[in-house]
């Protein structure tokens, strides 16, 4: 199957929505930690983000959301669903840029595609250490 990606927005927020992405998981046993990491958006220098979990319920969903940052917010919700051997993880990512007009302008313009690339690569990465014993480089058991 074939990773479906669409992006959306309404008049203040934009949303990506990456759906499908398919992967025989690790054991169930793993225990896991969060690392947000600085962004580097184009030739800016580095944008410190602090999230926080705000929701957690084990092991179909979890949230992350912005606590501090370049962001007006950020809120980024993470599903998963077991179908026969089958982890499918959807992960929906809803932003806003502050700067009124000018930051909508810029979300529509640049940061939208920027973003559901750099979602797109993240679960390409997830998605390899999961199918492979990479795994176990970031997990204990």
């Amino acid at each position: 199957m074939r990773p479906l990606y669409s992006i959306g927005s309404s008049p203040l927020t934009s949303i990506i929505l990456v759906d499908c992405v398919n992967t025989t998981f690790a054991p169930s046993t793993a225990s896991f930690s969060t690392i947000t990491p600085s962004t580097r958006i184009q030739r800016e220098p580095k944008k410190k983000l602090t999230s926080k979990i705000t929701v957690f319920k084990r092991p179909f969903h979890f949230r992350d959301e912005q606590v501090r940052g370049a962001f007006k917010f950020i809120i980024h919700d993470h599903y998963f669903e077991t179908k026969d051997d089958v982890v499918i993880m959807k992960d929906v990512f809803s932003f806003q840029s502050p700067f009124g007009f000018v930051g909508r302008l810029v979300d529509k313009m640049v940061l939208t595609n920027y973003l559901k690339k750099l979602l797109i690569n993240r679960n390409n990465i997830i998605k390899e250490f999961a199918e492979t014993d990479r795994w176990k480089e970031v997990l204990s058991v």
